[in-house]
């Protein structure tokens, strides 16, 4: 296994040493808990492990709590324990889902930071160096992340998906979803504690708990990718999008709770499915969906009258050209509407917003983008990369 992992390490960290056959004492303190959440992912796991053994950072303890796999996780995990003690192994009786599995495993944190490690992806050995250093020298920060390198399931990279932008387009981003990759994230124990950690429904556990966190400090975004995030067809995060009936009752909860903080604004509950960025194309209906333009429009003026967004109004707006895309594609899209989008958010955020990168690219999806039918998992990546 551990050939393995070198094998996938090797491309970008060359000449990097695993450490499997080197049992440590965990320290009195670590600095950094280690949360991974796993389930049935005999496949993958020792591989995730491995990765944490080889970081160049190494005051850490790794919490792995397994939600009742039906595999051979457990024993998997169980070996890993007893030949590292930094490793504490713990298991749900039965499956509970991801929110109150990531929830234990913060609640066994000793650590002042926590970061994310999930069982079927591959850190680079810089990962929890650079993000103790960043939290290290920012103590206005509460959340760092930063990109991610997609791989498959046999671990060929995919493409490499860039979700950040300054701290006030990631603030205005959490309106409307979830904009933070929780898998290599970073986060500081003590104000995850403070505002109750993740919430108990077993979806959205991550938006949820950025909101929160964001309401004590900034959110930033690194962009330089040192996580390869694993796509494979049992990853519950890709296929969780198209199920309106599970995410629609957390998402309006979370939603409505987050815009009226940001923007005094009420979310009309009818139109959540059709402004949250965590579900996948849909053919919804055609008022509705101008309505949601109108919402976003409405959202973007009152924010950028909220928040002193000088410098970064362009990239806010830019972002909500984005939005305006999401929206008109579930069924609402005409040329009028596009136009009536970009004079609405031109007038708020200056015409230097078509200028920038993300915003030229959005004005031309916006223009030019009649109802499409729901991607495949392969091309929705794809496009998140091309959109970074």
């Amino acid at each position: 296994m551990a050939t393995q992992v070198c094998q996938a390490l090797s491309e970008y960290w060359p000449g990097q040493e695993l450490m499997s056959e080197k049992v440590r004492p965990i320290p009195a303190m670590p600095r950094v808990s280690v949360l991974m959440a796993a389930y049935n992912a005999e496949r993958y796991v020792d591989q995730a492990i491995e990765s944490l053994l080889a970081q160049t950072y190494q005051n850490w303890e790794l919490i792995v709590v397994d939600d009742g796999s039906t595999d051979s996780t457990p024993i998997r995990l169980q070996a890993w324990a007893e030949r590292d003690s930094r490793i504490r192994f713990y298991r749900n009786n039965h499956n509970l889902g991801i929110g109150p599995t990531r929830q234990r495993a913060l609640d066994l944190a000793r650590g002042t930071y926590a970061a994310i490690l999930d069982s079927d992806d591959i850190a680079l050995p810089e990962w929890l160096a650079a993000r103790v250093d960043h939290l290290d020298h920012h103590p206005e920060v509460v959340v760092v992340s930063g990109s991610r390198i997609v791989i498959d399931e046999s671990g060929k990279r995919v493409c490499v998906i860039h979700e950040g932008g300054s701290p006030e387009v990631l603030h205005w981003r959490l309106l409307f979803g979830n904009p933070v990759s929780q898998p290599s994230c970073m986060f500081r124990v003590a104000e995850a504690g403070q505002v109750g950690g993740y919430i108990t429904e077993p979806y959205l556990e991550d938006w949820d708990l950025f909101v929160k966190l964001s309401e004590l400090g900034q959110i930033e975004h690194v962009n330089v990718a040192l996580m390869m995030y694993r796509v494979h067809p049992s990853k519950a995060s890709l296929r969780i999008g198209t199920n309106r009936e599970l995410l629609e009752p957390v998402a309006t909860r979370i939603m409505c709770r987050t815009v009226k903080s940001a923007t005094g604004l009420t979310v009309p509950t009818e139109l959540v499915w059709y402004l949250f960025r965590g579900r996948y194309v849909f053919r919804g209906n055609r008022r509705e969906s101008q309505r949601a333009l109108d919402f976003v429009l409405q959202a973007h003026r009152a924010f950028a009258e909220e928040n002193n967004l000088g410098s970064q109004s362009t990239a806010v707006g830019a972002t909500a050209i984005e939005d305006a895309v999401n929206v008109l594609r579930c069924g609402g899209w005409s040329p009028l509407q596009a136009v009536k989008a970009l004079a609405s958010i031109i007038s708020c955020a200056g015409i230097s917003t078509l200028l920038s990168p993300v915003g030229s690219r959005g004005a031309i999806k916006l223009l030019l983008a009649p109802v499409r039918q729901a991607r495949s998992c392969a091309a929705w990546l794809n496009l998140k990369s091309e959109s970074g």
